[in-house]
């Protein structure tokens, strides 16, 4: 999350512990890892609140553990587990094969990153109040593109609306994002997202009705 350790470890314990209860209302466990995407993001936002104590304490061990943690969520858990939490609803047969490619994307996104991961140094550091990621700067605007595809797309092939309408508030999100945060996208953007998370939980009072 951008803004300050404050922030982030709020939103994390705000985000876990609605995620918690969230958890409860999955009544069939192909439904437990869409429940569990406001506590994932709960956590992730409590990582980079030590992300931002790492730099706030001149703790160059602690901003690579924590920076590399944040990455492992970030950029190679959601592009993999959003098509899977969301193909774990789906019924429609079709809708099922449209999402299974997306996750394929995901996969490839996620690799791509790994691969990354393994080779180079991966540091958070602030500018203009907002942590800044390092990040490959080959191929990174098509992978970003096919980060997008897999998440959004995952949510429009969905035959549930109010799936649909995570996916519109998400893809929303995104473009505001990279507008006006384009080089901390990807703690910006995880900010939205996380926020936004908690319309999981109306996912599952609309189904309980």
């Amino acid at each position: 999350m951008c803004f300050s350790a404050t922030a982030s470890f709020t939103a994390g314990v705000v985000l876990t512990t609605a995620g918690i209860g969230i958890l409860k209302k999955a009544k069939k466990k192909r439904e437990v890892p869409f429940a569990a995407i406001p506590l994932l993001f709960g956590i992730q936002q409590i990582i980079e609140g030590f992300v931002w104590l790492s730099l706030k304490w001149d703790n160059t061990v602690l901003n690579s553990i924590m920076s590399h943690a944040f990455f492992l969520f970030s950029n190679i858990g959601w592009p993999i587990f959003v098509p899977l939490a969301v193909l774990g609803l789906e019924t429609v047969w079709w809708r099922r094969g449209i999402i299974s490619f997306f996750e394929l994307v995901g996969f490839s996104v996620a690799a791509f990153f790994v691969s990354f991961m393994l080779t180079s140094p991966i540091l958070g550091a602030v500018k203009d109040h907002c942590i800044v990621y390092s990040y490959p700067s080959a191929h990174l605007n098509t992978v970003v593109v096919m980060y997008v595809v897999a998440v959004c797309g995952s949510f429009f092939a969905s035959s549930n609306k109010e799936v649909n309408f995570i996916g519109l508030l998400v893809l929303a999100s995104f473009v505001v994002t990279y507008l006006f945060y384009a080089e901390a996208l990807v703690s910006v953007w995880c900010f939205f997202a996380a926020v936004l998370s908690i319309f999981v939980y109306r996912y599952f009072s609309i189904k309980s009705l």
